[in-house]
């Protein structure tokens, strides 16, 4: 089980960030770059006979609500991957937020670090222990750089040619070494109860530094949206019993046993009272107001008839998933056991979307820059225009622009692929006329953009 702190952040913020950045130098190290040490709960996890024997136990008893709440769990954290993609790559291009950050000083840094990691811990009972499994959250390595260690890390967090109107087939992870390491031997078991066990630890992690991140950009543009985690599926009594039984077979005291027990029913009954009925395929929340249902979700009847609780805002949605959900609820509609067989499988190839095939992939190892990702969106959504530009604030229109060139429209295309230097400099010749005659941009404006978008250095 992930672990907590003695300190509270409800009490004093930088005490139990201190009491944290303790516990992660114990698991990981100080070094900027962080190296497993060998302590830490997930070692012994793995290492204890009676938690092992436990682990296999409980999930045997009830895998099917287990691997329910697991599958719940990486949709929402899907859909928030993809929410900060496009909200970071909006702010960076058209809010400079990126040039905003690096120029507060570090104490300011460290206030909206803060501020993020708490409204992160506030949004589940749970989310405070996953942070043992970040070791890229502390203030040193966040703070790296005058700041960049928190830039890398949302960067790394985004994904790919992202369409807000579709959610993504999987979440992309975040690799650290230091963190695998401490799943190790885990690799070496083969059973599902222990890679049931790894998984749900890496979504955990990733769900974590997405939502972290995502907390850090609301509160440094002062913004909030309250991202509420979906009901748990619940355990039958006699599961539960049998769950409990299992802890004392497995050898633990009646002492800690009724501890667990207690634990348990807290965080079910603080899920209760914090989440939401969701939408199945997109997580649209059953929004009430005044007591009135304004968004109603729909039942599955043959998922009903069996104590499973698969909801929908629509017969789109429900379409959706039928076909294309993770797994597709065609496999799984109406069958006991359905899902703890599915939630180890690969996740489905991805809808087709002719959108998101729009813009060449980029070659490997290139990752698109937030900037370029605003820029194909806007492409996206205004199919006419060949590029856009982007007047900084507080001007309130971008620019559309139609060149009517095929040497624009190839250049433009092998950046995006390449980010080639050569590339995006035959874009800036094909761009300057038109930065020099527009009254609201300029030669030097079109030079900042280009090299936010492509990572390059035009003056070289």
């Amino acid at each position: 089980m992930p672990m907590t702190v003695d300190a509270s952040y409800k009490d004093d913020r930088l005490k139990w960030n201190l009491a944290w950045e303790q516990k992660l130098a114990g698991i990981y190290g100080t070094s900027l770059v962080p190296k497993y040490t060998g302590w830490g709960s997930l070692s012994v996890i793995g290492d204890t006979p009676r938690l092992r024997s436990f682990l296999e136990s409980s999930y045997k008893i009830d895998s099917e609500t287990s691997a329910r709440n697991l599958m719940t769990m990486r949709r929402e954290l899907i859909v928030l991957q993809r929410d900060l993609t496009v909200k970071l790559a909006e702010k960076m291009a058209e809010n400079n937020f990126e040039e905003k950050w690096n120029a507060c000083p570090s104490t300011v840094q460290k206030k909206w670090i803060l501020e993020g990691l708490v409204r992160t811990c506030e949004a589940c009972e749970d989310f405070e222990g996953r942070r043992e499994y970040c070791p890229e959250i502390t203030i040193n390595r966040l703070g790296r750089d005058r700041g960049e260690g928190l830039l890398s890390l949302m960067k790394n967090l985004m994904l790919n040619d992202v369409d807000e109107a579709v959610i993504p087939s999987d979440f992309s992870s975040l690799p650290c070494e230091a963190f695998e390491c401490s799943l190790q031997g885990y690799d070496q078991l083969e059973t599902r109860a222990q890679k049931f066990y790894k998984s749900s630890v890496r979504i955990s992690r990733m769900y974590f530094l997405v939502m972290f991140a995502w907390n850090v950009l609301l509160a440094f543009h002062g913004d909030s949206e309250d991202y509420r985690v979906s009901k748990p599926a619940s355990e039958t009594k006699k599961g539960m019993q049998e769950f409990w039984d299992a802890a004392r077979k497995s050898g633990y005291t009646r002492d800690e046993t009724q501890e667990l027990r207690q634990m348990g029913r807290q965080r079910v009954s603080h899920l209760n009272e914090i989440a939401q009925r969701a939408c199945t395929s997109c997580g649209k929340p059953e929004a009430r107001q005044d007591g009135v249902v304004h968004v109603k979700l729909t039942a599955c009847s043959r998922c009903n008839m069996i104590g499973r609780k698969v909801l929908y805002c629509s017969k789109v949605c429900q379409t959706q998933d039928w076909k294309h959900g993770n797994p597709p609820h065609k496999s799984v509609c109406g069958k006991e056991n359905a899902f703890s067989e599915a939630v180890l499988m690969p996740p489905s190839p991805p809808a087709a979307n002719n959108k998101a095939t729009k813009w060449p992939a980029p070659e490997p190892g290139i990752k698109r820059t937030p900037a370029l990702q605003h820029q194909l969106k806007m492409l996206t959504e205004r199919p006419n225009f060949d590029y856009v530009f982007i007047p900084p604030m507080p001007e309130p229109e971008n620019i559309g622009l139609c060149l009517k060139s095929d040497a624009f429209r190839q250049a433009f295309e092998d950046a995006v692929r390449t980010h080639s230097l050569s590339s995006v400099r035959a874009m800036f010749i094909e761009l300057l006329p038109l930065a020099i005659r527009h009254p609201k941009f300029n030669p030097a404006l079109l030079r900042a953009q280009l090299e936010r978008e492509f990572e390059v250095n035009l003056n070289g």
